[in-house]
């Protein structure tokens, strides 16, 4: 499990540094605990392999979403890691695993949380 987690990190890392491909706009969803903190138009950024960021002024202006960018980083198919910055702070939420109902979106696998990109 240490092993995974620090590939996790180090991944996540990865695809914070790594260039940015063709951004879009997107339908952006995220719900914690049965609280949606974000569904709004954003700039959905591939970042290959299925990891992405997403970024806008749907998020830096959401006051219960504290975070300027949310990187999904996968690290193996359907499992991912989720972080977010916030200016220079970087804040890693954990494994996120891909739904089997719905591949646009990710749920976490600690917390009830969910992550939806269209």
């Amino acid at each position: 499990m240490k092993r995974f987690l620090l590939l996790l990190i180090a991944s996540s890392t990865f695809t914070i540094i790594s260039a940015s491909a063709h951004a879009k706009n997107a339908k952006c969803f995220y719900e914690v605990e049965g609280d949606t903190l974000l569904n709004d138009t954003c700039i959905f950024t591939p970042k290959g392999e299925g990891s992405f960021v997403l970024s806008g002024k749907s998020l830096s202006k959401s006051k219960d979403l504290s975070a300027d960018k949310i990187y999904l980083n996968v690290v193996k198919p359907d499992v991912a890691g989720l972080s977010f910055t916030k200016g220079k702070k970087v804040t890693n939420d954990g494994v996120y695993l891909r739904d089997e109902n719905d591949s646009a979106c990710w749920e976490s696998a600690e917390y009830p949380a969910r992550l939806c990109v269209w």
